[in-house]
């Protein structure tokens, strides 16, 4: 088990704000790939048994890896992942993306559900009804979106 913080985690610097803003999901997965290149060079590390997993903004995390950087991971685990940022709380999401209508092509790019049909890794997907932070709504467009390019998950 190898645990990272992305570059925005804790310290919310400036230069994070700006590299965030208007692209979630970008600079985390960097800062993911980074501490994967780093575990590889461990003697320690069976480097094709390297999975990634994560709950709300690391259930995205997992699930926008698994379709943005198919090769690196060998599965995943999303619990409550966020797979559209249109269905999540606007005041956090709007903070980093602005509205959908101001910035379309970033919604689009951060979709987990528009890159369904990129998924390779075997992925396993947990949400409840009762969740009030990221309704099992995403959890379920995501499904939907990996029935129709018949992708299992």
């Amino acid at each position: 088990m190898f645990t990272t913080d992305n570059s925005a985690a804790t310290y919310f610097s400036h230069r994070a704000q700006t590299q965030v803003k208007f692209h979630l999901g970008r600079l985390a997965l960097a800062d993911q790939l980074a501490a994967v290149k780093w575990l590889k060079r461990q003697p320690w590390v069976s480097t094709g048994r390297i999975g990634i997993w994560g709950w709300s903004f690391g259930g995205y995390m997992t699930a926008y890896a698994l379709t943005h950087a198919p090769d690196v991971w060998r599965a995943g685990i999303a619990v409550a992942p966020v797979t559209r940022w249109q269905d999540y709380d606007t005041i956090y999401t709007e903070r980093y993306m602005g509205t959908p209508q101001q910035n379309p092509a970033g919604y689009a790019a951060s979709s987990v559900v528009a890159a369904a049909r990129r998924l390779a890794d075997p992925l396993l997907l947990v949400a409840g009804t009762g969740d009030d932070n990221v309704h099992w709504q995403n959890t379920l467009q995501l499904v939907q979106a990996l029935i129709q390019a018949n992708r299992p998950y």
